[in-house]
């Protein structure tokens, strides 16, 4: 079994598998843990040397922040916001133990699917949904997206052969992007067919730019699109009478949001504690423990944590290849959400503002294009806007019904069972022929 379909056991709607998933994965870290972790040392130490030693910043992660033309200021600010924050997640996931029939979670139940809504939307449903959103909130937003469409640059339909996910191709400034779907008809993927929009119209929004600088940088790239889902999802939530539709909406903002911003801040607050650890000559082990204090941080008393996800941090690629890296994910979340704080405070005031950033696409450094929007990024009181928005998502999901209905198998799993089923009925028959 490869890693991918072991970790697709973590969304089993059974305890026991989605625990043997994550134990099965902390054996084999757990064994070649102590080499991996003498090779992150190394990693370290050479990263130390010349970037710090030679290249003379003054952090290790000054580097990383560099390369994606972030002020070391705002990266602290955002890591601090984060840190206070944590008990948003912890309300949630407490939350989350009673959706699905748990005193309490463990570590291991923190992606368990919640019952879903049997809702459905056809394509021109959906198609309208979200531009009428669109338009809702700003004409031209509207008119761009419908571009899309009446250029025949979207494939939205299920076809053997076709890849799967969804994605948007913006290739030159003058030219329409191309956006892909895998359409099915649910609330969730009328949300991704909004996100990837978004993509589309950040694109034609910086097409005045030249090849080399419509394309946005690495910490704005999720502005637009993320931006436009939350449009959508702020429309459904206030339109929307069927209280599981609205479920499934919040599940899947909380759900993304969490693994988006707060596991990938903690990744890069445990990353920085590391490089500090292993240049006093840190052991593997102090390691470990530097890494489950940071989890125990992180979730407090909302689940239980076994001592085996001390391993964990082994298995993250991130830390070897490009350290520092992951906390682009959650600069590029959080701040969508923090301007979305902003729109709903300022309202028809912020609209300019707003198609002014997508417009400059990588012309200018995120801090200077956003600074002329009037958004300070160093400033903790604007990252904690964005906390502020899921703050009121958590309590939105808190105010529903609870259900301890559980997710029902799969198709995939029932397939599985019928076929478990077939084979213990051939080896009895089997069985019978040599009686």
């Amino acid at each position: 079994m490869t890693a991918a379909e072991l970790y697709s056991f973590r969304y089993s709607s059974d305890p026991k598998v989605r625990a043997e998933s994550y134990q099965s994965q902390f054996k084999v870290l757990g064994e070649d843990g102590p080499i991996l972790g003498q090779m992150y040392q190394t990693r370290v130490r050479d990263w130390h040397n010349e970037n710090v030693n030679l290249r003379k910043f003054k952090s290790p992660i000054a580097a990383r922040n560099l390369s994606n033309d972030v002020p070391d200021e705002a990266v602290e600010a955002l890591l601090n916001v984060a840190k206070k924050n944590v008990g948003i997640f912890q309300r949630y996931f407490k939350m989350k133990a009673k959706y699905i029939g748990m005193k309490k979670l463990r570590r291991y139940d923190i992606y368990a699917p919640v019952a879903a809504s049997k809702k459905t939307y056809n394509w021109d449903e959906a198609v309208n949904m979200v531009l009428d959103a669109f338009n809702a909130f700003e004409p031209k937003i509207g008119s761009l997206a419908k571009r899309v469409f009446d250029h025949h640059r979207i494939d939205s339909e299920i076809r053997k052969g076709k890849r799967g996910g969804a994605f948007c191709w913006s290739y030159l400034p003058e030219e329409t992007p191309y956006v892909l779907v895998n359409y099915q008809g649910t609330g969730r993927e009328v949300a991704t067919l909004a996100h990837e929009l978004g993509h589309a119209i950040h694109s034609m929004l910086a097409e005045h730019h030249n090849t080399f600088t419509f394309h946005s940088s690495l910490p704005l790239a999720e502005t637009a699109s993320t931006f436009a889902e939350m449009v959508l999802i702020d429309k459904l939530l206030s339109e929307e009478k069927d209280e599981s539709v609205r479920r499934d909406i919040l599940f899947k903002q909380i759900d993304d949001s969490y693994a988006t911003i707060m596991r990938q801040s903690y990744f890069a607050i445990f990353e920085k504690e590391a490089h500090d650890l292993v240049m006093k000559n840190a052991s593997v082990d102090d390691l470990c423990k530097a890494y489950l204090d940071s989890l125990k941080q992180h979730f407090g008393d909302s689940l239980d944590l076994s001592d085996e996800f001390k391993w964990e941090w082994v298995g993250i690629p991130h830390i070897y290849h490009t350290p520092f890296y992951v906390y682009a994910y959650a600069f590029g979340q959080l701040l969508v959400l923090a301007l979305y704080q902003q729109y709903k405070a300022e309202g028809e005031s912020f609209k300019p503002k707003y198609l002014k950033i997508l417009s400059a696409g990588g012309s200018e450094s995120p801090e200077n294009i956003l600074k002329e929007a009037g958004i300070n990024i160093r400033d903790e009181k604007f990252w904690q806007g964005g906390f502020d928005v899921l703050e009121k998502l958590v309590s939105q999901l808190e105010s529903l019904p609870v259900g301890t209905k559980k997710a029902k198998p799969t198709a995939k799993k029932k397939a599985v069972k019928k076929v478990a089923k077939k084979s213990v009925a051939k080896k009895k028959t089997a069985k019978k022929k040599k009686k």
